[in-house]
């Protein structure tokens, strides 16, 4: 797990799997988190709208937009005037010292701006800020579910295709 984001309505993950079970990955937690909050709150029924969707991202060309993207998604839509300020996102993570999630793998991302772990933090929220000037969707940006090179996406859809690259 690269990020994720809790909306009000939605979340957003970006994450990477070994296998092609991302159905079987979002089952799961769905069921698990619906379980939980209708639990908490004595409620029935969905907590999410809609069904999942997912985008296959290339690491070398989008990775950082779509992480940036996930974190700047309450400002963006109003929920808070500053990204540090949304409890609910990954973001804290990656530029707060000592405050590490289990699962979360921030080391990839913070890797591609500085070796130096206080650049990195650095860099990072300066990417993140810049991005509020930025006009990027994955939904828009995405072809048939793909977002990346011509090449990435012909090779992705020969595996798909069960064709060996």
């Amino acid at each position: 797990l690269y990020a994720y984001c809790l909306m009000p309505n939605h979340f957003h993950l970006l994450l990477q799997t070994k296998d092609a079970t991302l159905s079987k990955i979002m089952q799961v937690l769905m069921t698990a988190y619906t379980m939980y909050v209708n639990k908490k709150r004595n409620q029935v029924g969905h907590v999410f709208q809609g069904r999942f969707r997912s985008i296959a991202v290339e690491k070398e060309t989008y990775f950082l937009q779509v992480l940036r993207y996930i974190h700047l998604n309450p400002v963006k839509a109003g929920l808070v005037d500053s990204v540090q300020k949304y409890p609910w996102s990954s973001y804290g993570k990656y530029i707060a010292p000592g405050s590490d999630v289990p699962t979360l793998d921030t080391a990839p991302a913070l890797g591609m701006f500085s070796k130096d772990s206080f650049k990195q933090k650095q860099l990072f929220a300066e990417f993140s800020a810049a991005g509020l000037g930025v006009t990027f969707d994955p939904e828009e940006d995405q072809v048939r579910g793909i977002l990346g090179s011509e090449k990435f996406m012909v090779k992705l859809t020969k595996v798909l295709r069960g064709v060996r690259p």
